[in-house]
């Protein structure tokens, strides 16, 4: 199965799920520390961009010399309160990894990631009355 990701559709997610995405990387670097998102096509149909995008958290092990030097300094240089590390094969199957930084005026990945958290204490407590 195909899992590569052409750059036309992983600018499509961006723009479209940039909060899921966000929120996906603080809750990896909360529970696992610091991280890359990865992005990866499944062949479940009727998903993002016609076929579903799987997101994965991967911590490397700087030890074993993984990740590459360039990905090695996004991961150690990246402010998770405001940026997102992500990788994904392209369809030449060269690997694309980017740090990107919240956008002016958009909702960033601490902050999407608490209110998300508080939202969701909300409905437990609420779900404990009935």
């Amino acid at each position: 199965m195909d899992t590569t990701i052409s750059d036309e559709e992983v600018q499509q997610i961006l723009d479209n799920c940039w909060e899921d995405l966000a929120c996906f990387a603080y809750e990896g670097y909360h529970t696992n520390g610091r991280g890359v998102v990865g992005l990866e096509k499944t062949d479940i149909e009727g998903g993002l961009l016609g076929r579903q995008t799987r997101l994965l958290y991967a911590v490397y092990d700087f030890k074993a010399g993984k990740p590459d030097k360039e990905a090695a300094i996004f991961i150690r240089e990246y402010d998770p309160e405001w940026e997102v590390v992500i990788q994904y094969m392209r369809e030449d199957e060269s690997v694309q990894t980017m740090r990107l930084r919240t956008a002016a005026g958009a909702r960033y990945p601490w902050r999407i990631w608490l209110f998300n958290r508080l939202a969701q204490k909300e409905k437990e407590s609420e779900g404990n009355k009935e």
